[in-house]
């Protein structure tokens, strides 16, 4: 499940970081999101998101909090803390690192699975990557 999550947010990231002005205007593109259901194991529950403008802050359910925090426009580190309603545990973060043109140059995740990942792009459409497990006092 935090790979599902790690690689929904990773998705956004990339989304939110590559704008390009000269494409005509898109209004759909400009409605955020403002809830989502999941249903798991015959159970769901509600993942509700908070914004600063365009830029998601949070994503809470009842099972987990999700923060995000900027650096100008881009997501620099997203925190998954669980039991949102009780302790609010840090169970995980990921930090991201970005080259002088806004691409992803690599994140750090740090939980129970820590993973370092690095990009290397080649050309105008393709990336590599090279991700390195770890052990952490985390």
């Amino acid at each position: 499940m935090k790979k599902i999550a790690l690689l929904f947010c990773l998705a956004i990231l990339l989304s939110c970081s590559n704008d390009d002005s000269s494409q005509p205007h898109d209004t759909t593109a400009d409605v955020l999101l403002k809830k989502t259901i999941t249903q798991s194991n015959g159970t769901s529950y509600e993942t509700l998101y908070k914004y600063d403008g365009k830029k998601l802050l949070e994503a809470r359910s009842v099972r987990e909090n999700k923060k995000f925090d900027y650096n100008g426009n881009n997501i620099s580190k997203i925190s998954w803390y669980t039991n949102p309603d009780t302790d609010n545990t840090l169970t995980q973060t990921v930090e991201f690192e970005y080259l002088p043109n806004g691409k992803l140059k690599k994140f750090v995740q740090e939980s129970d699975n820590p993973l370092t990942v690095e990009f290397t792009y080649v050309g105008q459409d393709t990336v590599n990557f090279v991700a390195r497990a770890y052990r952490s006092s985390y």
